[in-house]
């Protein structure tokens, strides 16, 4: 079973110094203070739900987590808000499979990949990309940062600088593949390496990299199949989309609302999957 879910929302609004007299002595704020620096002074407001609001004198920025939030205080808060900008936005799937045992990496082979534990320990997180990337894809051991029963795995794609005429980028996951190392040669220990260690695809000649890519996309019966996370999103962004609808006005635009691919069509595919906004 997978859960699909916009994890993080942060939206820049334009500077009004009124909106802290329409929020301040109101009963969901549960901590205000403020940082003083030579340049500016930013008013912080942590509120009863996790949200936090920041108020400068370039611009009002308020996160939240859309699962999480308590609607009616968010939407209070949006009403008043000329937003110009979605800053970020964290797309998450989860996974009830151990995603360590996959052989994760970049079709593109374009971005940098880093891995923890450092050492020849199970992998419990890796990124593709560098931390200042306008695109960082996440994948990590959700149960375990989390302290949860059971397994969870998580596929997050976190995105900065959105654009409101491409909200949700229909290509977000794409780069990204679960494969096989089992089809690799036994022999070939510079391969059969890269389950412990995907990062060191980079390290690779050109040749071996793409040996190494298409012997990963061969299917391996010996695991369980788990569906790609590009799949995954596509057949979900339309949820999404209307879930952002909620909260932000989205243009209408070609990359916004595409036409209906063969993910969205599969009613199937829906009913396998369930999709939900609650851990």
């Amino acid at each position: 079973m997978i859960s699909v879910s916009i994890d993080k929302l942060m939206v820049l609004a334009m500077p009004d110094f009124s909106f802290s007299f329409k929020i301040t002595g109101k009963p969901w704020i549960v901590k205000s203070y403020s940082i003083k620096y030579d340049y500016a002074t930013f008013y912080n407001y942590n509120l009863i739900d996790g949200s936090t609001v920041i108020i400068c004198h370039k611009y009002i920025r308020l996160a939240f987590n859309p699962r999480k939030c308590d609607d009616d205080i968010i939407l209070y808060i949006l009403n008043k808000l000329q937003i110009y900008k979605i800053s970020r936005l964290d797309v998450a799937l989860d996974y009830k499979h151990d995603l360590s045992q996959y052989f994760w990496f970049d079709i593109t082979g374009r971005r940098k990949v880093n891995r923890f534990p450092k050492n020849n320990d199970p992998i419990e997180t890796l990124y593709f990309g560098r931390p200042k990337s306008r695109l960082v894809l996440v994948i990590y051991n959700k149960a375990k940062e989390s302290n949860l029963e059971g397994t969870k795995w998580r596929v997050e794609a976190k995105i900065t600088n959105v654009k409101l005429d491409n909200i949700l980028p229909i290509d977000m996951f794409q780069s990204i593949f679960a494969g096989s190392i089992n089809s690799f040669p036994k022999k070939d220990s510079h391969l059969r390496r890269l389950l412990k260690h995907p990062e060191y695809m980079h390290k690779l000649s050109k040749s071996r990299r793409k040996k190494a890519r298409e012997l990963g996309m061969q299917r391996d019966n010996s695991l369980p199949h788990i569906d790609q996370p590009t799949e995954i999103y596509r057949l979900f962004r339309p949820v999404l989309m209307e879930q952002l609808r909620q909260y932000i006005m989205i243009p209408v635009t070609d990359q916004n609302y595409p036409m209906q691919s063969s993910f969205e069509s599969d009613n199937d595919a829906i009913t396998r999957m369930s999709y939900s906004l609650d851990d």
